[in-house]
């Protein structure tokens, strides 16, 4: 995001530029898939301008697609350099279904439970459309009861109910975590929203409408991955940041232009502000839970971890590391588990640090991993039980990763 607000501005300077080049850049280097967004997001912006098509040219590719192919170029670079990074790299951002089952990318994109994400979806928008539908109504009786009795109370009154009909209506009809399952929607919104504005007749560009698009652009790319299952879990951390500025434009700046007078968009903009209050303490009590749905403590030199209660054998475990471990052995946790590396203070001396169903998509990648191990000289492994359905495959060395157990 940050990237793209350098570029915020009438006439960004060669430093704005420049920054936000080197930003561009690193991101694509950190995380590919969301680099690529940003870097299309920023060149479909900036080519909305209204300056002259060579100037757009220039500046679109000297600050945003030479550092764009430069960062693609380092991964094709890595592939001769080191191969075992590459194959990691592939299967993640493909990872591939085993034996027909349920993988990892349906069911975060959604489209495992397709059905119910999409009646989600119906539910979500009737939800908010009643809201409007209901708010409006609330402004105009109580605008009509100060025009026609003079009594100021009544509005009040009837701003308490309203806000008590919007918290019943919370309950009945959307989760919590389900309050932003519209973004996809909601950001293609925003963006034929400045669009359009952008490119109104007579009206020079307004730099507003061009870091809109680009915002509501990266934000519609980002939430590809979790498209029919948006929420602020899992992904949707980092996934909708870009989209909670779509989504507050939209319900603070865009709907209330339906409205008719200053009284009814005022109205309007503190019943909703209160709607988004019950959802913040909605999800405030559903983190809450979750920490106190975790009685066992983890102490370590570290510090304490609040976990299950079936995770207590990993106390037993790192109790019994800690003593039999020397300071200069190393350590590998199969398939997943590098947290023990981290209470132990043991590293593991391969690129790895986990071998999931996806780490082995292709074909190459299990022999890698094996050989660097056997290179390594690895001290210490250890086989914990996690099953990885969620990825296609269930157990360790039986269902997948055969190998490993002959080494």
């Amino acid at each position: 995001m940050l990237c793209i607000l350098c570029l915020y501005g009438n006439e960004p300077s060669k430093t704005r530029l420049i920054v936000s080049s080197i930003l561009l850049y690193v991101t694509i280097l950190t995380k590919i898939e969301i680099g690529v967004a940003l870097s299309a997001s920023i060149i479909f912006s900036w080519l909305a301008q209204k300056n002259t098509l060579k100037e757009k040219l220039r500046t679109t590719t000297i600050y945003f697609i030479l550092p764009t192919f430069f960062a693609i170029g380092n991964y094709i670079l890595i592939y001769f350099i080191k191969p075992e990074v590459y194959f990691s790299f592939l299967s993640s951002l493909n990872p591939v279904k085993a034996d027909n089952k349920i993988i990892f990318s349906r069911a975060i994109s959604g489209l495992r439970d397709l059905p119910y994400n999409l009646m989600s979806w119906g539910f979500s928008l009737a939800f908010y459309l009643i809201v409007v539908v209901v708010i409006k109504a609330a402004s105009l009786i109580s605008k009509k009861s100060i025009d026609r009795f003079g009594f100021k109370m009544l509005p009040i009154v009837i701003f308490v109910v309203l806000i008590f009909l919007l918290r019943i209506l919370k309950w009945n009809l959307i989760y919590s975590l389900s309050q932003y399952n519209l973004l996809p929607l909601i950001s293609l919104i925003c963006l034929a929203h400045f669009i359009y504005h952008n490119y109104r007749v007579n009206i020079p560009t307004n730099n507003k409408n061009v870091l809109g698009i680009a915002v509501a652009l990266f934000s519609f790319f980002s939430c590809m991955r979790i498209f029919f299952k948006v929420s602020v879990s899992h992904y949707g951390f980092y996934l909708i940041a870009a989209g909670f500025l779509c989504y507050y434009y939209f319900f603070f700046e865009i709907i209330p232009k339906t409205f008719d007078t200053n009284y009814e968009k005022k109205y309007y903009k503190y019943a909703f502000m209160f709607l988004m209050i019950f959802f913040t303490i909605s999800n405030m009590q559903l983190y809450w839970k979750s920490y106190a749905d975790r009685p066992t403590s983890i102490k370590t030199d570290k510090g304490d971890m609040k976990v299950l209660s079936y995770y207590n054998d990993y106390s037993e475990l790192l109790t019994y590391l800690n003593k039999v471990l020397k300071p200069s052995d190393t350590l590998l946790v199969l398939p997943e588990g590098v947290i023990l590396n981290y209470f132990t203070s043991k590293r593991n001396p391969i690129y790895y640090y986990h071998v999931l169903p996806h780490d082995l998509a292709y074909d190459k990648a299990e022999e890698i991993i094996i050989k660097e191990i056997d290179t390594k000289k690895v001290d210490y492994v250890i086989i914990v039980n996690r099953f990885a359905t969620d990825y296609g495959s269930a157990r360790f060395g039986i269902d997948y990763a055969k190998k490993y157990l002959n080494i």
